[in-house]
């Protein structure tokens, strides 16, 4: 770090980016002596990218002797296998209910306001699109569907727009499927004014609207 500036060398920035576009491309930064600056910020994103590295690696050397595992430990594993079964089928038949009837309202006000934009032909940040795109993907939407919606935007490119959803599904880079931001970093980002009570985060919103029991909203600014 000098006169508060912060430099990382050109192997270890390119080994931890957390994706290969925008400012995140090598070729879209100035090296010097093979070194280049960073924010804080970029460093924090860098930092993570590297611990989540850090631990899928070490999930991926542990070796397992499965005659020493306790029948208790197959007794919880068939439980949760149970249990995501029955989650996974519940899910399949809220969204056949979505596409057959319809239903408005199901969307937290944050995420309807950002689709709202994109039909009105206004273009996105990249925070907004993330967002929208996680959202869509984590309540079952397709990177086809998902590409249909973002297709209203004005400098909608299907070849880019494409390899975006799809880093975001995991299909791509770390096969990681990221999750939507929480409500505190979507207002943080200025992608939500709106208090909806009891409310952490947009999905939260989405599964008890999708049970009938639709969060009280108040716009706050």
């Amino acid at each position: 770090m000098r006169n508060g500036e912060l430099k990382i060398f050109f192997k270890d920035f390119v080994n931890l980016a957390p994706e290969y576009r925008g400012p995140w491309k090598l070729v879209n930064r100035v090296l010097d002596k093979g070194f280049l600056t960073i924010s804080p910020a970029e460093l924090a994103r860098l930092l993570e990218t590297g611990v989540k590295k850090y631990v899928l690696s070490l999930i991926e050397n542990i070796k397992v002797n499965y005659e020493q595992l306790p029948e208790s430990f197959y007794m919880v594993i068939e439980e949760v296998s149970r249990t995501w079964s029955q989650i996974k089928s519940n899910f399949a038949s809220i969204r056949g209910k979505i596409e057959v009837e319809k239903i408005p309202g199901l969307f937290p006000p944050c995420i309807q306001s950002l689709i709202d934009s994109l039909k009105a032909g206004k273009n996105l940040p990249h925070s907004a699109r993330f967002a929208l795109a996680s959202f869509l993907l984590n309540i079952g939407y397709s990177v086809d569907e998902v590409l249909e919606v973002f297709s209203f935007s004005p400098d909608f490119r299907e070849d880019l727009a494409r390899y975006q959803i799809e880093h975001i599904a995991g299909l791509r880079g770390s096969r990681t499927k990221y999750s939507p931001y929480k409500c505190d970093n979507m207002r943080s980002l200025g992608l939500c004014r709106w208090q909806c009570r009891g409310i952490r985060h947009p999905l939260q919103f989405f599964f008890r609207a999708v049970r009938g029991r639709k969060p009280e909203v108040k716009e706050v600014g």
